[in-house]
C-alpha cells in the first residue's frame, strides 16, 4: 500500500511557518492587497492581476535509510536502490535502473 510520506509533508509545513509574528502580519498585509487587486479587477471586468512569483522551491535531500545493496543485498545506510561502498569500489557506474540488470534463470547458459 502506497502512502504519502509524512516527513516531507511535515517538512513543507513547516516550511511555509512564519518564523515571526512581523513575517505573518506582512504576508497577511500581502495577500489582503492581492485580494483586494483581484476583486477591484473584476468589477471593472478586467482580468485578474498575476501573482507574484513564490520562493524557490527547495530541493530534498536524498532519503537515507537503512537498505540493502542493490547489487550484494548488504545491509547498509543510502537511498534506496543503490550499491553499498564496497560494490561501487567496484563499479563506479550509478544503478540508475533495476530492471538493466541481467536476470538468469536455472534455464539460462550461466547456470548451466
Amino acid at each position: 500500500m502506497k502512502g504519502r510520506d509524512l516527513r516531507r509533508v511535515t517538512t513543507d509545513v513547516e516550511a511555509r511557518r512564519p518564523a515571526s509574528l512581523e513575517q505573518a502580519a506582512e504576508r497577511a498585509h500581502r495577500g489582503r492587497a492581492l485580494v483586494e487587486q483581484a476583486r477591484l479587477a473584476a468589477r471593472a471586468g478586467q482580468p485578474p492581476p498575476p501573482l507574484p512569483a513564490g520562493p524557490a522551491a527547495a530541493v530534498p535531500a536524498p532519503r537515507v535509510e537503512a537498505t540493502a545493496c542493490a547489487r550484494c543485498y548488504r545491509p547498509h545506510e543510502a537511498p534506496p536502490n543503490t550499491p553499498c561502498p564496497v560494490c561501487a569500489a567496484d563499479d563506479p557506474q550509478p544503478l540508475d535502473d533495476l530492471d538493466a540488470l541481467p536476470i538468469t534463470t536455472p534455464g539460462d547458459t550461466a547456470w548451466s
